[in-house]
């Protein structure tokens, strides 16, 4: 019984025959040659003109799992500027009189996914490359409200995730992996990649608990720990699970004894409430009193008469070029189903999963003529089982993402979303 190997999509620079035939003649004798030959194949070498020079069931149908991310990559590589960035914005919902907001708190995102902690780069040593604290941005917020004099907010303090669509979870994404930060909730607002660090070493001696530390201090989230450590002929298995719907989440299983620190990231079911709940604590560092509760909505009506004023703060998320590094130098999953629904909000009817599948599905058949029988996508991260797409398919997605970082410039964007020739 034949294993499924690896789905490779390359982009091969040179363009003369003779080139093009040695790289025919190495790659068919590699792949007929044991231990490659047990395998399924299904690969695709293009030109830089885009001619096919080597194919091995490029026009076949394969479950991608993350090589999905290149095409979410490609498409706003092509359709949205190396700069492009947006913003989180602060909006009162009442009068403000001597300091004091006589009404609610309005926190209003725009899909930024850099709140979190993480290098942008491979040279962690550059200037800017790496965040260090996810918090900065919305303590930069909170200094704003008090340079506009704003002390007290009698009101409650709201995330607003409606910039994208009310459904934060992917419809054909497997229950048991919602718990995991590669499949956290995708909603206009987001914190931390919308999960919770969680830190485990063993503890002082064979019996005790494992010591459990957690990042960031959530008021709503709360933690229970069963595990316990075990002598150094045992193992490390710990195991977690969330109750549904709540932020209670219990680690359990067995720690070895003088076994390293283990870190493993929960994701948590409300990503506005989340990010207002780190909003309040910013709040609080920065002195302003806030006496109403904090809550969530992704309703866009709900806010929309307090949101067509100026807004009392902003902030400008890290530009495109800082999202598509991680999606595809760490693979990170939160990251691609973000920009996915910020293309279609951008270029579609609305920030969703639909939307921004289709444009996507309009850029592989408009921009890089994919043959459109050869894919069908349900994400944006390759997380979905029921994704489908050829060799072939992303070897033009790449083809397009490579013309368009070596040749582009802004000029060529239309605005119907198509690569300018």
């Amino acid at each position: 019984m034949r294993s499924v190997g690896l789905i490779a999509a390359v982009t091969a620079v040179p363009n003369a025959a003779s080139a093009a035939q040695s790289v025919t003649e190495r790659l068919g004798k590699r792949l007929d040659t044991a231990p490659l030959d047990r395998h399924l194949w299904g690969i695709a070498v293009l030109n830089a003109d885009g001619r096919l020079i080597f194919g091995r069931n490029e026009d076949r149908l394969f479950i991608p799992a993350s090589n999905t991310k290149l095409i979410v990559a490609s498409a706003a590589a092509v359709l949205l500027p190396g700069d492009f960035k947006v913003q989180t914005s602060v909006y009162p919902a009442g009068p403000i009189d001597r300091g004091v907001l006589n009404g609610d708190l309005i926190l209003y995102g725009r899909g930024d996914p850099t709140m979190s902690r993480r290098c942008f780069a491979t040279d962690t040593t550059a200037a800017g490359v790496c965040e260090t604290d996810p918090t900065r941005p919305l303590a930069e917020l909170a200094a704003q409200l008090i340079t506009r004099g704003i002390r007290v907010i009698e009101g409650d303090i709201i995330g607003d995730g409606s910039y994208f669509e009310p459904t934060i979870v992917h419809g054909s994404w497997e229950y048991d992996d919602l718990i995991w930060w590669y499949a956290a909730p995708v909603s206009g607002l987001g914190f931390n990649d919308n999960s919770i660090d969680v830190t485990v070493r063993p503890g002082a001696t064979v019996g005790m608990p494992a010591i459990v530390e957690t990042w960031p201090e959530v008021d709503d989230a709360t933690f229970e720990n069963r595990t316990e450590t075990v002598g150094p002929e045992g193992q490390s298995d710990v195991r977690y699970a969330r109750r549904e719907g709540t932020w209670h989440i219990t680690a359990s299983g067995t720690v070895k004894l003088g076994s390293p620190p283990n870190v493993d990231h929960i994701a948590l079911p409300d990503p506005n409430l989340y990010t207002a709940l780190m909003f309040r604590q910013s709040l609080a560092r920065a002195g302003i009193a806030v006496h109403g509760s904090t809550r969530s909505t992704t309703d866009s009506m709900a806010t929309r008469d307090a949101r067509t004023d100026i807004p009392l703060a902003e902030v400008e998320s890290r530009p495109l070029r800082d999202w598509i590094f991680p999606i595809l130098n760490t693979s990170q999953n939160w990251y691609a189903e973000m920009l996915l629904k910020q293309l279609g909000r951008r270029f579609g009817g609305g920030g969703s999963w639909r939307e921004g599948l289709a444009v996507e599905r309009r850029f592989l058949i408009d921009s890089v003529k994919a043959d459109s029988t050869q894919f069908r996508i349900h994400d944006g991260s390759g997380l979905s089982a029921q994704n489908l797409v050829s060799p072939l398919t992303f070897a033009v997605a790449g083809c397009g993402l490579l013309l368009e970082r070596l040749t582009l410039q802004p000029s060529h964007h239309r605005s119907d979303g198509r690569l300018a020739a």
